[in-house]
C-alpha cells in the first residue's frame, strides 16, 4: 500500500493503526463495529484454541500486533498508532520487542 500510495503521488506519512488483541469479547465486539470485519484465519484459529485462556489470548494478539508492526516497519509506514483501550503493558510489550525504547522510536 505504501508503494502505490508513493507511485501514486501521495507523500503524506501513513500511519498504521494497531490495537492487540486482549480478550474473546473485545475481539468479537470490534468486528462489529467495523462492519462484521473477519479476522485472518490464521490468528482466529490461534485465539479458538485458547479461548479460555485469558492470558493466553492475550499472548496470541501481543505476537500477532508485533508481527504486524514489524510488516509495517519493513513496508515503510510513518509511523504506527496503537488503540490501548486501557491496556498500555501490550503496547509496551510490543514496542520492547520490536526493540524500541519508546513510541518515537516507531516513526
Amino acid at each position: 500500500m505504501v508503494r502505490a500510495m508513493r507511485v501514486g503521488g501521495i507523500t503524506i506519512p501513513l500511519v498504521a493503526g494497531i490495537m492487540p488483541i486482549s480478550s474473546v469479547k473485545t475481539m468479537r465486539y470490534m468486528a462489529e463495529l467495523a462492519g462484521g470485519t473477519n479476522f485472518p484465519a490464521a490468528l482466529q484459529k490461534m485465539i479458538r484454541r485458547y479461548q479460555d485462556e485469558t492470558e493466553a489470548v492475550k499472548r496470541v494478539g501481543i505476537h500477532w500486533a508485533t508481527e504486524q508492526c514489524r510488516d509495517l516497519i519493513d513496508h515503510g509506514v510513518s509511523g504506527i498508532h496503537f488503540y490501548t483501550l486501557n491496556q498500555p503493558d501490550a503496547t509496551a510489550r510490543i514496542q520492547e520487542t520490536l526493540g524500541a525504547k519508546d513510541s518515537e522510536a516507531l516513526r
